[in-house]
């Protein structure tokens, strides 16, 4: 029953986001099997690519989600076959791989952390040595651990760890480099 009631306002508001598109789409004559095949495609190249961007509030998602569907469907009164490629293009837009950097061979300076990222991410999941040393990371130091949490974990910026923190920026590199020669030495990085 928590499952339902967990799952229940996002079902609630797919189902009200396709009933506003259909809605738009009719308004604007396009026709049902259009409709169907627009938002399939645009659903299943979104599933396809596994890195879906969401915004944090329904508003937005609902907003930009029907006017961006609203406008594929315009696309068919030119050209069907235009408009199933702009939504398979718009769809892997909007799932961040159609980053430039991923498009082109140049991508900018990687950072100092890289490897610990790449690790991190690669391992993050069921890794008994990383779980090991984020255990003792969080016993012996916790101001590190809330650092490497916010760094690795969450991708946070330097402002914004010094926001939530109220640790000065250098203070904050100095910890992360303490814990950048931790995790290499512990992990074998």
């Amino acid at each position: 029953m928590k499952k339902i009631l967990y799952i229940l306002p996002s079902m609630i508001f797919n189902f009200l986001e396709a009933v506003l598109v259909f809605l738009g789409g009719i308004a604007i004559k396009v026709p049902i099997p259009i409709i169907i095949l627009i938002v399939l495609v645009f659903s299943i190249v979104r599933m396809c690519t596994r890195s879906a961007k969401h915004y944090k509030s329904w508003v937005k998602c609902m907003i930009w989600s029907t006017i961006v569907i609203l406008s594929l469907l315009v696309v068919t009164k030119v050209d069907l076959l235009i408009a199933i490629a702009m939504t398979v293009f718009s769809a892997i837009v909007l799932s961040g791989k159609g980053d430039i950097k991923d498009c082109f061979m140049w991508a900018k300076k990687e950072s100092k952390f890289s490897d610990i990222d790449k690790y991190i991410k690669e391992n993050s999941e069921n890794n008994d040595l990383l779980m090991e040393f984020e255990n003792r990371l969080e016993e012996k130091d916790y101001n590190a651990y809330i650092l490497y949490k916010y760094r690795f974990k969450e991708n946070k910026t330097f402002t914004e760890m010094s926001n939530l923190t109220n640790m000065d920026s250098r203070r904050i590199a100095d910890k992360l480099n303490e814990v950048a020669l931790s995790i290499r030495t512990f992990c074998n990085i």
